[in-house]
């Protein structure tokens, strides 16, 4: 299994959450170097997940079952309408990197959103999370009010699409091999690490 993976997603992608659990299942978890990729992007838009019956059909089909398989709590989607930015959320994974604290605030939003149904494009939900974290609450608002790592995040994302060419999320880097999309269980992620071990 590989030592080293880099793992593209967006806090607001069930199926990056779903990934996420799939990776603490393992046996030995590699460790994992994270890249935001969001999918909606200011000014664009923000999108309704909640009331889109395409989309509540397909996690049906896909996730629901996966989900209750492996004993993930997961709502699908979320009631936080419509769905949030989450550039103020890589903002703040990357004051809570900054200090050592990058994977529990990841993990921390990512549950906020699909377990607890809350606003992660707020930033006072954000400064609960990195509390919660034991991060300095006042200074991790004042860095999502400055936009202090503003352009970190825009920096990163530019790195995603254009020099990682990521089209969807999420994706997993192993040197140049990579996996797009949905995993739909253990046995799948199981298997493509072992062929980029074997190929390595």
């Amino acid at each position: 299994m590989p030592r080293k993976l880099t793992i593209v997603s967006d806090f607001v992608c069930p199926y990056c959450y779903w990934l996420e659990a799939l990776l603490d299942r393992l046996e030995e978890p590699p460790e994992v170097t994270h890249v935001p990729f969001q999918l909606t992007e200011p000014p664009e838009p923000r999108v309704d997940v909640w009331n889109d019956p395409v989309r509540r059909a397909r996690y049906a089909e896909t996730l629901g079952p996966a989900c209750q398989a492996q004993g993930v709590e997961m709502h699908l989607p979320p009631r936080v309408i419509p769905r949030p930015y989450t550039d103020l959320a890589f903002q703040g994974w990357c004051f809570a990197e900054e200090r050592g604290r990058g994977e529990p605030f990841y993990r921390a939003v990512f549950r906020a959103y699909f377990v607890e149904e809350r606003d992660i494009g707020d930033p006072a939900v954000l400064t609960e999370l990195a509390e919660g974290c034991g991060l300095p609450g006042e200074d991790f608002r004042t860095a999502l009010e400055t936009g202090a790592y503003a352009e970190t995040v825009r920096r990163e994302s530019c790195l995603s699409r254009e020099a990682l060419g990521i089209r969807m999320v999420p994706t997993i880097l192993a040197g140049d091999k990579r996996l797009e999309g949905f995993v739909p269980d253990l046995d799948a992620l199981r298997a493509w690490l072992d062929e980029v071990r074997r190929e390595a």
